[in-house]
């Protein structure tokens, strides 16, 4: 299977070389797209070997990762994951994504910080239960992180999907819409790592939460290709009770 990874970045100077020095260990087709960045995070890129796309001005993550899966899916992948340039997914968690999906868990793997509460700012956990709550019932399946950036996406469900989002809600409409056509959502469980070394995370609580709830919304009007689960408005609960 041929797997490519792609690193949406953003000032990320002082993270971007440990983390595709960590995943060239286990991913030879990387590609970072750097979304206007005005320090060093293209030129210390590139120095580590990988693909480099550098684009300006700063248009949102989602507009990065949406430029990426264009130019990966012309290549023809089995999968495309995704990670931040900031440090705060480990590398090293890059095989249990691709195990994973080698032994079929999901069509989409995304890693799940929330089995490490206390290490999670609570600015960042409290809104991450409401989008919990909010993208398992629009998904009409349990996600357990709605905002982790750290997944693997079977390329055959990119494939055509129209995405408008430029910003963080980009990886709420993805769900959304690739559950509503009919693909399998799982999880795994990964370390949760913050504001190491000064590297804050571009993820605003507020503004962007308030996005993810609109997308959320808009998305009740959005075709869906396959049978909604019953009983999905109190699932989150339900499975988080049952401690998965």
């Amino acid at each position: 299977m041929k797997f490519a990874l792609l690193i949406p970045a953003h000032n990320v100077e002082t993270r971007i070389g440990e983390v595709l020095a960590g995943a060239g260990k286990w991913l030879a087709d990387i590609l970072v797209v750097d979304d206007g960045s005005t320090d060093k995070t293209a030129e210390i890129a590139r120095r580590q070997g990988v693909r480099v796309l550098s684009d300006h001005p700063n248009r949102g993550k989602g507009w990065a990762l949406k430029r990426g899966f264009d130019i990966l899916l012309k290549e023809a992948p089995e999968a495309i994951l995704t990670m931040d340039g900031d440090g705060q997914h480990d590398p090293d968690c890059l095989p249990l994504f691709l195990e994973a999906y080698r032994r079929g868990a999901g069509d989409v793997i995304i890693g799940s910080r929330m089995g490490h509460r206390d290490e999670i700012p609570r600015l960042r956990y409290y809104p991450n239960l409401v989008g919990t709550y909010c993208l398992s019932w629009a998904t009409g399946q349990y996600i357990p992180d709605s905002q982790s950036g750290f997944r693997l996406y079977g390329a055959r469900g990119l494939e055509g999907l129209c995405l408008v989002a430029d910003g963080f809600a980009l990886e709420t409409e993805l769900l959304i819409k690739l559950a509503k056509k009919g693909s399998r959502i799982a999880s795994l469980p990964i370390p949760a790592i913050y504001s190491r070394n000064g590297q804050a995370s571009h993820y605003r609580p507020v503004a962007d939460t308030y996005q993810i709830s609109i997308m959320v919304l808009r998305s009740i009007f959005w075709p869906r290709q396959t049978r909604r689960n019953k009983g999905i408005f109190f699932l989150p609960f339900r499975e988080r009770k049952r401690g998965l």
